[in-house]
């Protein structure tokens, strides 16, 4: 089984509902082409009021970062590339690999411009990255320190 939800969006006075039926109907045709009984996807939404909409959506899209199978075991990276491409829900862009290191480098490498934005278009600074383990058993998030300040002059 899929576990999937409707997800509601605070929006100024008015809530706005979107139905996931459609995230949920290509995660089962994944499942049912892998022989898998059902996965859980995590991640993060973009669009109208959430964030002020950094990237100016008009509608909402879903950017997935991590998930599990329904023992627990975590999905890998190329396991989410391989939903990614076989459903088209979208993953979080994959910056590259690297070792791990002090605080200082991984706040260094946190900042720079969101790779969601398409290269012709007004750069936006990134809000940071998520740092993983290629097995998916571990990973947290590094959060740029300029994004918070340029946030922050936005959102007034």
């Amino acid at each position: 089984r899929i576990f999937s939800h409707n997800y509601e969006v605070l929006y100024g006075t008015q809530k706005i509902y979107a139905d996931a039926s459609s995230m949920e109907r290509k995660l089962r045709e994944y499942c049912n082409e892998k022989g898998l009984k059902g996965i859980c996807i995590q991640g993060e939404f973009v669009g109208p009021g959430i964030r002020c909409n950094v990237y100016g959506n008009t509608w909402y899209d879903f950017y997935m970062f991590g998930g599990c199978h329904l023992n627990g075991t975590p999905l890998t990276w190329d396991e989410l590339s391989d939903i990614n491409a076989l459903t088209k829900i979208k993953v979080v862009p994959y910056l590259g690999t690297s070792r791990m290191y002090d605080i200082d480098d991984m706040l260094r490498d946190s900042e720079g411009f969101s790779k969601i934005v398409d290269k012709h278009e007004k750069p936006i600074p990134r809000e940071g990255v998520v740092w993983r383990t290629a097995d998916g058993t571990n990973h947290f998030r590094v959060k740029a320190r300029n994004y918070k300040v340029w946030f922050s002059e936005r959102a007034k």
